[in-house]
């Protein structure tokens, strides 16, 4: 069984508080995005001993490759706690493997997973609506056929390139009930909804059904996401989401890494800065941001959130802490810099509205604790 999330907050529901009752809109958007990170780090720390327990089960090293949309939060949908899958996020998910940073960044997880004796997967992912298509992912344009093309297309680059080591997983997200649907290599799919009341074993024997040549331990590993998930799709059919809750309602756009502390569904656009085409995905993120910052009377806000971990236990500077640091508060602020160029190009209405906010921060990997650098609204 894996580790359950505790806490989740449900702003994609219609629920925009908070915990200890911190308002998105009214409270102060960087501020709810401090105590969103709070909450998250204690939870994280809280709960270690635990997740050291549950990686000695369950030893299969996992990541996603998703799109940056913040109505695709595997944790929330699979019912498992942050921090046991590694995340990747780009416009669309359209990764590719000839980009030099992201490239070697999945190297490097690769090579980590079998320095413990583990295999590694990873779920490509895409995202659509079942109930309506146009609420499905604009960096397809709404083609979730092109999109299931460039999915098949990496994971076979991917099997082709790190072998049986890695398990790469086509897998289109419905968000309009959350189902996750992993697609098996002869064309047959297994999905939370199809083994909803179904036990742990039976989940266990659908996967090793669809995907035949899995190796038995990955099998066991990927059970526990596939049961939260048939819970999770469960409790959505039985208190089905209205179109409003289907739509895009991200307020921040974040860029970097270390996001799992934006613990709020729809709630961020967020972006991985392996992504050569950064520029792109930050001024499509700010123009759906603006058109709904504009809607109503209500003076919501908007923030860019840069953020960088540092002090991991596997990094690459982990042997020098104080340069490590320094590095990570240099690429949070290129990055807030960069971004907030491209704004102020592309989206000068929004620039200039009084709306948008700045937050430049470092998290520490171990605890997940949040160091604000800087921090106001953009001028």
């Amino acid at each position: 069984m894996g580790m359950k999330e505790t806490g989740e907050l449900r702003g994609r529901d219609g629920l925009r508080e908070g915990p200890d009752g911190h308002d998105r809109e009214t409270g102060g958007i960087n501020e709810y995005v401090r105590v969103l990170y709070k909450r998250q780090s204690d939870l994280f720390q809280q709960d270690e001993a635990q997740r050291r327990r549950y990686f000695e089960r369950h030893p299969t090293f996992f990541a996603c490759l998703k799109c940056m949309d913040g109505r695709v939060e595997f944790p929330t949908m699979t019912k498992t706690a942050r921090g046991l899958v590694k995340p990747y996020r780009a416009v669309g998910g359209k990764f590719e493997l000839f980009w030099p940073a992201f490239q070697r960044s999945l190297a490097l997880w690769v090579k980590q997973a079998i320095m413990h004796d583990a295999h590694s997967c990873i779920f490509v992912s895409s995202h659509f609506c079942s109930f309506r298509r146009d609420l499905g992912c604009k960096g397809w344009d709404n083609d979730a056929e092109a999109a299931m093309c460039h999915m098949q297309k990496l994971s076979s680059q991917m099997t082709e390139d790190f072998g049986e080591q890695l398990v790469a997983i086509p897998t289109s997200v419905d968000t309009s009930c959350d189902n996750l649907i992993l697609h098996g290599p002869e064309g047959h799919v297994v999905s939370g909804d199809t083994l909803r009341g179904k036990d742990i074993d039976a989940i266990r024997d659908e996967i090793g059904l669809v995907f035949p040549t899995m190796p038995p331990q990955v099998v066991r590993d990927l059970t526990p996401f596939l049961l939260g998930n048939a819970e999770r799709v469960a409790e959505i059919k039985a208190n089905p989401r209205n179109v409003r809750e289907m739509e895009h309602d991200e307020r921040v756009i974040a860029l970097g890494e270390g996001f799992d502390g934006l613990a709020a569904e729809n709630f961020a656009f967020m972006n991985s800065d392996v992504n050569p085409n950064l520029d792109s995905a930050v001024v499509m993120a700010a123009k759906m941001i603006e058109r709904k910052v504009d809607v109503g009377m209500r003076r919501e806000q908007a923030t860019i959130f840069t953020n960088i971990f540092y002090g991991g236990r596997r990094g690459i500077l982990s042997s020098l802490p104080g340069m490590d640091k320094k590095c990570a508060v240099r690429r949070s602020r290129g990055l807030q810099e960069f971004a907030q160029m491209h704004i102020r190009e592309h989206c000068p209405e929004l620039w200039r509205s009084g709306r948008l906010h700045f937050l430049t921060g470092i998290t520490r990997e171990p605890t997940r604790e949040l160091e604000v650098i800087e921090e106001g609204k953009v001028s």
